[in-house]
């Protein structure tokens, strides 16, 4: 994978977390204590995706109920 199309991958994926975040009524606040981390290391991962950990994102998906399609465009 291109670094031009990791960075597509990661923008969309934060988008999608946003829009997620919208629809469902969480704050990123509420989904960094639901994640078990300080709201600075949910920031940090939000401009960094690559340092989610696998558990973070399986919880995210279910928090924000990405379709399975979506689970996969992510990774």
């Amino acid at each position: 994978m291109s670094a031009q199309e990791r960075k597509q991958k990661h923008e969309w994926l934060v988008k999608r977390i946003t829009i997620k975040m919208i629809e469902w009524n969480y704050s990123k606040s509420q989904l960094s204590a639901k994640l078990h981390m300080s709201l600075t290391s949910f920031y940090n991962r939000l401009n960094k995706p690559d340092t989610f950990t696998y558990w973070e994102l399986q919880t995210l998906f279910y928090l924000l109920k990405f379709t399975p399609e979506e689970q996969t465009q992510a990774i």
